[in-house]
């Protein structure tokens, strides 16, 4: 009699498994979009970082002959900035469309006659692709357009 009972119990208890299954399948399939955005952006914001610390020390490096110039000065700022751009390219990652790189020295714009104190280098860009748009309607951004904006910034003291 005993067996007959428990029989019962787990006749009633069919389907609870699949009806589980349902739940969370549905709660994955709005959630996984999210999670894969921020793991693309977080790996964006990764690379940038790094790309703007490698091209801060590369400049706050360099002897102080080489930049005195305003030839100078220039090519080691092109050279920053190509350096930033060549590690997104190296990361995989598609190259944006409104990436801007700007090396500063002792905060403002470099003069060659100067020699500043300390080397900044920030880059900024805005991720415009279509998994944006599939999560835009569960996390909007500020501006309102689908699109993720982020920057890094880092900074070096001059070595010489």
């Amino acid at each position: 009699m005993k067996i007959l009972s428990i029989y019962r119990c787990m006749g009633r208890q069919r389907g609870v498994a699949a009806v589980e299954l349902a739940i969370i399948l549905a709660l994955n399939f709005f959630m996984l979009p999210v999670a894969f955005l921020f793991g693309r952006v977080l790996y964006d914001y990764n690379v940038i970082k790094q790309a703007t610390e490698d091209a801060a020390l590369y400049i706050a490096a360099l002897p102080p002959q080489d930049i005195q110039s305003g030839p100078g000065m220039a090519a080691a700022r092109e050279r920053a900035q190509q350096m930033v751009v060549d590690a997104i390219a190296a990361a995989g990652i598609r190259p944006p469309e409104s990436l801007e790189v700007v090396v500063e020295c002792d905060g403002y714009g470099c003069v060659p006659t100067v020699p500043p104190a300390e080397y900044t280098v920030w880059a900024s860009y805005t991720i415009f692709d279509g998994f944006v748009y599939v999560t835009y309607p569960f996390l909007p951004d500020a501006s309102g357009n689908g699109s993720w904006s982020f920057s890094a910034r880092s900074t070096a003291r001059n070595l010489n």
